[in-house]
């Protein structure tokens, strides 16, 4: 039917023309619509529907991913002044297109057209979300922001600016840009305070810190978020704090967060870890007796694997051996010498060396103190708080020769202050019992 508008070649031959090749496109006939709307553009005189052609040609290059060819084609519609309507719809497409090319700058550029020059056209909301959405993955809130107040721009009051904001320094944190992240969020958080997204805001930028080793500064936005009201970021911040400052051997600070991280733990998991912060922050404060509780609450979880039951036991027999209840302690001990745990295995020897040297029993302490120095290897401490026990030993059996030898030694080699300054006294008392010895001999 169109064919026989053309045909008769009347004042409605471009529309039957244009109408033609809109078909031919819907059918998948691209190169014949081409043809067609060419023919419209370079029709002399000019056709009324030439600007039309320029658009559906455009879209046929869109499609086709000719993204150079229909920013060309679109260019002419952005100044044809006798049809305006189709300016905004045509820097639309050349925002879209140079999206599309990667070409973000240009694509802004194209939006910002139609959000500001027609403020009354169907493509201006449009043109906003496009905006918002660079300048979002771009983290160029502010310009988004400067955009709606340079040209009074009405949107959903402050909430959409505040949600451009926080969406910017999330993209980046989601991509684990942690420094940008740590940024876009601190202008966020500057900017709302009390924002919409201020609880999320301090949980990301503390998580940033934390990616970065930066721990002073992550426990700030923890704090922030742990004293809000209950949200789903209370218990990895709790978590997260209280490891912070355990490491940090602040264990006031940390029996405090895993007392949080208790109140907040939704699983068995963090539930187990509470606890066993608790009884380990306890003990480091010399709270044994406290310690030794939590312990027991531990060992009463479901679930508990061996690891956390020998990590439970071995604190609960150093809190009762601390609180002077030693047999209770020394069974719990002998206990933990079976250990999987090299270094829990390690320690107990230790201690029931140590009980069997109080014992008077030195024969089974030195057994049990070389034991300990076999299987503690890389723990300084337990190594030469073994060979301080084996001098005692030796001093007990009057063999001030050797336990001054072994004394001497530790003093010269040991970096641990603490057990330097102990070796060093021991070895003056033993020096002080040779004497005396020698002079009994003597006389």
């Amino acid at each position: 039917m169109y064919d026989k508008v053309i045909a008769a070649n009347g004042a409605d031959a471009d529309y039957a023309r244009f109408q033609k090749a809109v078909i031919l496109g819907l059918a998948g006939r691209t190169n014949e619509k081409i043809n067609i709307l060419q023919g419209l553009i370079n029709k002399t005189p000019a056709s009324a529907y030439r600007y039309d052609a320029h658009y559906e040609i455009a879209l046929a290059y869109i499609e086709a991913d000719k993204y150079k060819e229909a920013i060309a084609m679109l260019t002419p519609l952005t100044e044809a002044f006798d049809k305006r309507d189709l300016a905004p719809k045509a820097w639309m497409k050349i925002g879209f297109a140079h999206q599309q090319a990667g070409n973000d700058d240009k694509a802004i550029e194209a939006y910002r057209h139609v959000a500001v020059e027609y403020p009354t056209s169907e493509e201006r909301p449009a043109a906003l979300d496009a905006l918002k959405s660079l300048y979002i993955e771009h983290n160029q809130p502010g310009a988004y922001a400067q955009l709606l107040k340079d040209n009074n721009i009405s949107t959903s009051g402050d909430a959409a600016v505040d949600s451009a904001y926080y969406a910017a320094a999330e993209t980046q944190f989601g991509a684990g840009k942690w420094q940008n992240a740590k940024q876009a969020l601190g202008q966020y958080l500057s900017q709302y305070p009390n924002g919409v997204f201020a609880n999320k805001a301090h949980y990301y930028k503390a998580e940033s810190h934390y990616q970065l080793k930066e721990y002073k500064e992550a426990l700030v936005d923890y704090d922030a978020v742990l004293n809000n009201s209950w949200s789903n970021f209370s218990e990895p911040s709790a978590k997260r704090a209280a490891i912070i400052a355990f490491n940090n051997k602040d264990y006031t600070a940390a029996l405090n967060y895993y007392s949080k991280l208790r109140n907040t733990a939704m699983g068995a998991e963090n539930l187990q870890a509470a606890y066993n912060g608790m009884m380990q922050s306890s003990f480091n404060l010399k709270q044994y007796e406290t310690a030794a509780l939590y312990a027991d609450t531990v060992l009463s979880l479901p679930g508990a694997d061996e690891a956390i039951v020998n990590n439970a036991l071995s604190h609960k027999a150093k809190s009762l051996y601390n609180q002077g209840k030693q047999e209770d302690a020394f069974n719990l001990f002998k206990q933990l010498q079976s250990s999987k745990n090299p270094a829990i295995a390690a320690e107990a020897h230790y201690y029931v060396a140590e009980a069997y040297y109080k014992q008077d029993k030195l024969k089974e302490a030195e057994a049990a103190a070389n034991t300990t120095i076999k299987n503690a290897a890389g723990n300084e401490y337990l190594v030469v708080k073994s060979f301080i026990l084996l001098a005692d030993i030796l001093v007990k059996q009057k063999d001030y020769f050797n336990a001054k030898a072994t004394l001497q030694s530790l003093v010269k080699n040991v970096k641990i202050p603490e057990l330097k300054q102990e070796a060093a006294g021991k070895l003056e008392e033993v020096k002080a019992m040779e004497k005396k010895q020698s002079k009994v001999s003597e006389e």
